[in-house]
């Protein structure tokens, strides 16, 4: 696995600083994750080294012992600058520092940085690493679903949100509501709507375009007045619009998007006053691992792996789940994801998750004193990182000895680079946005 070396000392840094707030009706964070795809097109497309570009936001990532995040509007920008790294070794480094601090006074300390991603608190830098999660043991029959409650599945007519819907059904829940946009059990998915009629629970497909205010409300109005009460959202919707960075835009960027992380902010707010014992939002590795071709959708998957922690902060359930790809269904099953699956599986090192090990991996999801990021993912860990290159030390507890190497070589000192520093806001790159990005795009 490559991954993105940081520039020589030699080289500036540009530091770009994204607020903290989204606009009204403004999609989530969809300018800034825009803004972030433009930078690394130009950084992938230079023909000198490419400048370091530090992505700055405020409040989006959760650490140890930090305050909770303010939200997640701009957690997109993260899945962006990871899949950049990954696909096109481009040097798009990413810092968060607290909201309620000036982010210009927290420049200097990011600049220390010899990690691509470190998490600012207090007078130090946090990095992330990747640790094996171990299951917390079975849920009691107290905290498990009930008869007596509803939950609902969007995506739920088709692939891993029809499995989740079977799943929840086997296990007692009362009521399973299939929220899709053609609100029909897809054609191919014959055997899994048999398992779940036949589990006795009351099942209900219904219409419902998760990306729209209006069709969530609609849903939330529907489970009230004709269901138990609603204990649960499993947010499965997504759609994908794959391609290499130079050939991502606005539009493929925007189509992701609006079900996989505007869907997941719409039902976040109106499923508030339900008092759900679960929020489970069905992300991507991508996000995790970075997608070569799929930075729209690590994106998209970024955002909602900011919300989980966002909605624990705030006394609400929530976890994240970065799914890799299944076996035999989901998106990447089938159609070009499924034969780019097969092509990269026997070298790579990453497979495909067998039926047993997802459903292991819903109860693992279903725990509430779980991680509330979860990564679900099959590697052969050798494989993929004992090629001989160097490996991210995100994933340092997994590699073979003799690939690990110091950050701090390949890192410039903050003292030589802060001298040739230009700082930006969000405003000052919107140009470049819409250039690059697409004029559908506007700034935050």
């Amino acid at each position: 696995m490559g991954a993105a070396s940081v520039p020589s000392a030699s080289a500036a840094r540009v530091v770009m600083l994204l607020p903290s707030s989204v606009s009204a009706g403004e999609q989530l964070g969809l300018a800034s994750a825009a803004a972030a795809l433009a930078l690394a097109q130009a950084q992938s497309a230079a023909q000198a080294p490419p400048v370091a570009v530090w992505l700055l936001t405020a409040g989006v990532q959760v650490a140890f012992g930090s305050a909770p995040a303010s939200g997640p509007a701009h957690g997109g920008s993260w899945g962006v600058a990871r899949s950049a790294r990954t696909e096109a070794l481009v040097p798009l480094l990413c810092a968060d520092v607290p909201a309620t601090l000036s982010t210009t006074g927290m420049v200097g300390l990011v600049l220390s940085a010899s990690e691509p991603e470190v998490v600012a608190r207090g007078r130090g830098l946090l990095v992330p690493r990747l640790t094996p999660q171990q299951s917390t043991g079975a849920s009691s029959g107290s905290d498990g679903p009930c008869s007596s409650e509803s939950h609902a599945v969007t995506g739920g007519t088709s692939g891993i949100g029809l499995l989740t819907a079977r799943w929840l059904a086997q296990r007692g829940v009362g009521e399973v509501v299939l929220a899709s946009r053609r609100g029909a059990v897809a054609a191919d998915a014959g055997r899994e709507w048999e398992q779940l009629a036949a589990s006795g629970a009351s099942v209900r497909p219904v219409e419902c375009d998760a990306s729209e205010v209006s069709g969530v409300r609609r849903l939330m109005a529907l489970v009230r007045r004709g269901s138990p009460p609603l204990r649960g959202v499993w947010h499965a919707a997504g759609v994908l619009a794959d391609g290499l960075l130079p050939k991502q835009d606005a539009l493929m960027l925007s189509r992701v998007y609006a079900p996989k992380a505007d869907g997941a902010c719409v039902l976040h707010v109106s499923s508030a006053a339900e008092g759900l014992r679960a929020s489970v939002l069905f992300s991507s590795v991508a996000a995790l691992l970075g997608g070569a071709g799929q930075a729209n959708y690590a994106a998209a998957s970024a955002c909602l792996d900011a919300l989980a922690p966002c909605r624990r902060g705030r006394g609400m359930s929530g976890v994240s789940v970065q799914w890799g790809a299944w076996a035999e269904i989901g998106m990447a099953a089938r159609g070009a994801a499924g034969a780019r699956m097969s092509a990269i599986e026997s070298s790579s090192g990453i497979g495909r998750i067998g039926l047993s090990h997802g459903l292991s991996a819903l109860q693992l999801a279903a725990q509430p004193n779980g991680a509330s990021v979860l990564g679900v993912v099959r590697i052969v860990w050798s494989r993929m990182l004992g090629d001989g290159s160097a490996v991210p030390s995100f994933l340092s507890a997994f590699a073979p000895s003799a690939s690990l190497v110091s950050a701090a070589e390949s890192v410039p000192s903050a003292a030589v680079v802060a001298r040739s520093v230009c700082a930006l806001s969000l405003e000052a790159v919107v140009e470049l946005v819409r250039r690059t990005a697409g004029s559908a795009v506007d700034a935050d």
